[in-house]
């Protein structure tokens, strides 16, 4: 359950993320979720109980949507053609890692 949290609060909130950056702008969306990802990620450290670490471990899902759903659209808006595919494929290969 705190291994798979994160990947289901991105399933959840991606998509209201995405409004988000729409609305307000990527680059706002990215730098408070790098903010919300360092706070929820070192959170573990401080935090006693479990239900705690559940709920923070969602919370770090929120901000892991916004930094994948950001640097997709940043790359978007900064690159063309055939240097868009190379990134793009840069960043999904650090993504996947090899692990998974």
């Amino acid at each position: 359950m705190v291994v798979k949290l994160p990947a289901l609060a991105v399933a959840i909130t991606g998509f209201g993320v995405g409004y988000l950056a729409d609305r307000f702008g990527i680059v706002k969306i990215y730098l408070c979720s790098l903010i919300i990802f360092v706070v929820a990620g070192t959170s573990g450290y401080y935090l006693d109980t479990f239900e705690s670490i559940l709920a923070v471990r969602f919370v770090l899902g929120i901000g892991i949507a916004g930094i994948s759903l950001a640097t997709t659209g940043l790359i978007a808006e900064y690159y063309t053609g055939a240097d868009r595919a190379k990134v793009i494929g840069y960043q999904s290969a650090a993504m996947g890692g090899p692990f998974t």
